[in-house]
């Protein structure tokens, strides 16, 4: 599961495209939203990298918050073990 901060989003539209975007990397991804902490998290078979550069192709400004990743090279998505 990868925590991605969405300082942007908004509303049910935003949702919707970063969704779309999404589910378009991972078919099987599993979203959940929280508008209201502005955050998506994703439980993905896909890295997060790619995950991120899905959503960041829509227009959104995305940071990652936290991440248990197993198909990253790295504890947060920023830095080389």
């Amino acid at each position: 599961m990868i925590t991605f901060n969405v300082p942007d989003m908004t509303c049910g539209h935003c949702e919707k495209v970063i969704t779309k975007a999404v589910k378009e990397t991972d078919g099987n991804a599993k979203i959940h939203f929280d508008m209201k902490a502005k955050t998506v998290a994703i439980d993905s078979s896909s890295p997060s990298r790619l995950l991120q550069q899905a959503i960041e192709a829509t227009g959104y400004e995305v940071t990652v918050e936290g991440s248990n990743d197993k198909n990253s090279s790295s504890c947060c998505g920023h830095c080389s073990i």
